[in-house]
C-alpha cells in the first residue's frame, strides 16, 4: 500500500479584491502517494498554479487561506518562516512554466548553481560546481551550458536548466507547472523524457500540471481535473484518457485529441469559465455542460467513488 507524502484537504485560496474573495481553489481534496507521479490537468485559470505555490506557503498579500496541506505529517500553512524556508527547495521545489521564473537573468548558470547549493547546503564552490556538472548531464545538456547566462540559451535548454537547479538539492516533492506548453512538438517530446526518466533510480515525487492531458500519458501514475479550483474527476491515467467520465474530462480529452499531444496554443471548449467572485449556482460546469439535467442548475453535486482509483463529481453518477 503506497504511503501518502501529500494530503491536501478542504483547501481553499481566495484572492481580495474591491468586488469580495475570488476563490482560486475551493474546496479540495487529494493525496499523492511517496514515489507516485500525479497529473494535474485542466484549462488555464482553473487553479493549478495557485495549488503549487500554496504548497511552498506562497501567498500574495491579504489573500484568504482555509484548510489544510499535509506534507510528511505536518501541515504547511501552520509551519512558521524559519521552517517553510527549510522547506522550500529542499523538501519541496517548484519548476514554474515560465523557466525564467526560476533564473536570474543577470547571472551566469553556474553562478545560480553556487549560490544555490552554498545558501541550502553550504557547499564550497568547488563541490557546488561538482553537483552543477551532475545536475547537467541529468537532463542531458552539456557542460558548456554552465558559463551561459539565460538569455543565451534556448527554451528548451532553459527548462532542462530549472528541472536541474531544483532536483540538485533532492526534494521529496518536486512541481512541475506546466514546463512544457510554450514549446513545439519535438522540444515537447524530448523534455518529457527527461521528466519521464526522473523517475528511474529515484524515489522523487512528482506533482505534474499542465492544460492537455494527452502530455500526461505513459508519464503519470494518476491524474486530478480541475475546474474553476475544483476537483471534478479523478483516475488513474489511462482510464481517464480513454473513458473520461465528467463532461469537462470529456471536452479536455477530445480537445487534446484533436489537437495532439504536442499542440503549443491553449485547448478551446466552448463558453467560458464561470467567474470566481460569482459563481453560478449548483454545478460550477453546469453553463457550459452539453450533458446537463434540471438538478445541475440547483445543486452542488458532491463527489461520488466509483472506485478504488476513480471519483467524479457529477448528477449523472449518483444512484
Amino acid at each position: 500500500m503506497m504511503v501518502s507524502l501529500l494530503e491536501v484537504r478542504s483547501l481553499r485560496v481566495g484572492y481580495r479584491s474591491d468586488g469580495g474573495v475570488s476563490w482560486a481553489i475551493d474546496g479540495l481534496n487529494f493525496s499523492v502517494g511517496e514515489g507516485e507521479i500525479f497529473g494535474v490537468v485542466g484549462e488555464s485559470g482553473c487553479g493549478k498554479s495557485t495549488l503549487g505555490l500554496s504548497l511552498l506557503k506562497l501567498f500574495p498579500p491579504e489573500s484568504r487561506v482555509e484548510g489544510e496541506i499535509v506534507f510528511e505529517g505536518e501541515d504547511i500553512l501552520r509551519l512558521d518562516e524559519e521552517k517553510i524556508r527549510r522547506l522550500r527547495g529542499r523538501k519541496i521545489a517548484m519548476v514554474f512554466q515560465d523557466p525564467m521564473a526560476n533564473l536570474d537573468p543577470l547571472m551566469k548558470i553556474r553562478d545560480q548553481f553556487i549560490e544555490l547549493l552554498g545558501v541550502h547546503l553550504r557547499l564550497s564552490k568547488r563541490d557546488a560546481l561538482r553537483m552543477a556538472t551532475s545536475g547537467l548531464e541529468a537532463v542531458g545538456l552539456p557542460l558548456e551550458n554552465l558559463a551561459l547566462y539565460p538569455f543565451e540559451l534556448s527554451h528548451l535548454s532553459l527548462g532542462k536548466v530549472a528541472l536541474a537547479m531544483a532536483l540538485v538539492l533532492s526534494p521529496k516533492l518536486l512541481v512541475i507547472d506546466d514546463l512544457i506548453s510554450s514549446l513545439d512538438a519535438t522540444a515537447q517530446a524530448e523534455l518529457l523524457k527527461v521528466i519521464a526518466s526522473l523517475r528511474c533510480g529515484s524515489a522523487i515525487t512528482l506533482l505534474i500540471m499542465t492544460q492537455n492531458p494527452r502530455t500526461l500519458a505513459q508519464l503519470t501514475d494518476s491524474t486530478m481535473v480541475m475546474y474553476a479550483g475544483e476537483v471534478v474527476e479523478v483516475a488513474l491515467t489511462g482510464d481517464l484518457l480513454s473513458t473520461p467520465l465528467h463532461p469537462y474530462s470529456k471536452s479536455l480529452v477530445r480537445s487534446a485529441s484533436d489537437r495532439g499531444a504536442g499542440y503549443r496554443t491553449p485547448c478551446s471548449i466552448d463558453g467560458r469559465a464561470s467567474s470566481p467572485l460569482n459563481p453560478p449556482n449548483g454545478c460550477k460546469f453546469y453553463p457550459r455542460c452539453f450533458e446537463s439535467m434540471d438538478i445541475c442548475s440547483m445543486r452542488q453535486p458532491n463527489m461520488v467513488k466509483l472506485s478504488r482509483s476513480r471519483f467524479v463529481k457529477c448528477w449523472k453518477y449518483y444512484g
